[in-house]
């Protein structure tokens, strides 16, 4: 009997301390709706540490609406600093407590759907609106650390809500707030952690837009990791195949790998599409031209190599070693002039593209300078075979000549119509000085070499 009694007296025990605790409970609510905020927050966060009560529905609820009055009273502020957070986790741990509930007594108020509700202003909605706010605040203020803790918060209540009434309300989308994290990630240096928030948006079926494909393929490219940085790219283009922004950055990393035949078939089948899309148009001018000047260079180093042959050549000999190095100077000269018809032919293909984009847009200043530079960088072939030729050869020497002073003047033209454009662009400037330079107009050259920042 003693020992049952025992047990009676240790269940009435028990019982009389939660009766005790939801008396708490109660009291903090009625501080609330007289608007004592200071008596309501010291009765939850006394239940809050009663273990018989520490994961009450109805104590997480009454802690939610008491935290998140506090959050939003200037009077109240000073009670808790940290109120938005505690006030948005408070109805977030209510949903989750009664989430496996038959009947949800404390989860429709919490939401802001019950028919009636005491407190219609305060919910998860108004709480998640405080804590994204407070985010905001920390960010600007450079407190990164603060400003991931609030906004990781919101998603979390966006989770919790499994009904989308709270992304919906606030009217932040999730994607939104998965970007701001990544942003203060990558503003902290932890890219592993905006990563994972990028990845999460890309891994949406809904995100449509192209920014956090562009970020994670720039991460990757600083990890050195190419492949990894063209994978996520074609996974946007997958659902986005006519993103523009998505192409682009795919043209730029073909661009770091040097695989610019890639790019130019890319290209082609863009503009095939797009004709008139003028980015393009320039874009594969670009990157025809750039090529060439490179391919250019190898010009040179046989014209060399045929010069030196000449030299070999006028000081033997022998039949044998004439005949000998007579073949091995038609075969360099061959060579050089091989090169130069396979650069001329891309100059001249993009050239066209230049041309056609000018076309549609006549005031197009990279288009505009590039040509310039074209007609100019298209002399090296006539200077280096100039260069080469006997001192007799005066004829072909004046051809040379007025094909390097017509390019010239050429390269002058467009130089100058963008120099219109942007008067004080240096490259523009130093580009018009040294074209005046090479057609001997001095004074012109002089002029704008004083144009230029520092030269005066």
């Amino acid at each position: 009997m003693k020992r049952t009694f025992l047990y009676v007296v240790l269940s009435v025990v028990s019982l009389s301390a939660a009766v005790a605790q939801n008396h708490v409970i109660e009291s903090a609510a009625i501080a609330l709706r007289d608007n004592q905020l200071n008596d309501a927050k010291q009765f939850i966060d006394e239940a809050a540490l009663s273990a018989s009560t520490s994961n009450s529905p109805r104590m997480w609820m009454t802690r939610g609406h008491i935290y998140t009055a506090i959050s939003g009273s200037a009077e109240y502020a000073y009670l808790d600093s940290n109120a938005s957070y505690v006030g948005l986790q408070s109805y977030i741990n209510c949903l989750k407590t009664e989430r496996n509930e038959r009947k949800k007594k404390y989860t429709p108020e919490v939401l802001g759907t019950a028919e009636y509700a005491e407190y219609p202003a305060l919910n998860i909605v108004s709480a998640a609106s405080n804590a994204y706010n407070k985010g905001l605040y920390y960010y600007q203020r450079s407190d990164y650390a603060k400003s991931l803790e609030f906004w990781s918060l919101v998603l979390d209540a966006y989770v919790a809500d499994t009904t989308g009434g709270t992304e919906k309300n606030m009217g932040v989308a999730k994607n939104s707030v998965l970007g701001n994290c990544a942003s203060v990630s990558l503003a902290a240096g932890d890219t592993a952690q905006a990563k994972k928030f990028l990845t999460t948006m890309t891994d949406d079926p809904k995100y449509l837009s192209a920014n956090a494909y562009i970020q994670l393929s720039w991460l990757a490219l600083q990890d050195g990791d190419t492949t990894a940085a063209l994978k996520v790219i074609d996974k946007g283009r997958e659902k986005m195949p006519d993103n523009k922004d998505l192409f682009n950055q795919e043209l730029s990393i073909y661009t770091q790998m040097g695989r610019t035949d890639i790019l130019v078939g890319k290209l082609n089948e863009v503009i095939a599409a797009e004709p008139n899309n003028t980015l393009y148009l320039f874009y594969r001018g670009t990157i025809v031209s750039e090529n060439a000047y490179k391919i250019m260079k190898k010009g040179q180093e046989f014209s060399d190599s045929a010069y030196e042959i000449r030299k070999r050549y006028k000081r033997a000999t022998k039949a044998a070693d004439k005949n000998k190095l007579k073949a091995e100077l038609d075969q360099a000269v061959a060579n050089r002039d091989s090169i130069y018809k396979i650069t001329s032919d891309m100059l001249a293909k993009a050239e066209s593209d230049f041309k056609e984009a000018l076309l549609i847009d006549p005031v197009y200043f990279d288009a505009l300078f590039n040509l310039g530079i074209l007609y100019f960088n298209s002399n090296e072939e006539f200077t280096v075979k100039n260069n080469f030729l006997e001192m007799s050869e005066t004829k072909k020497s004046e051809e040379y000549q007025a094909w390097r002073k017509a390019n010239y003047e050429k390269a002058l033209e467009q130089l100058l119509k963008a120099y219109e454009i942007s008067p004080e662009d240096e490259n523009v400037l130093k580009a018009v000085q040294s074209t005046y330079a090479q057609l001997g107009d001095n004074e012109k050259s002089e002029e704008f070499r004083l144009k230029r920042p520092g030269q005066q």
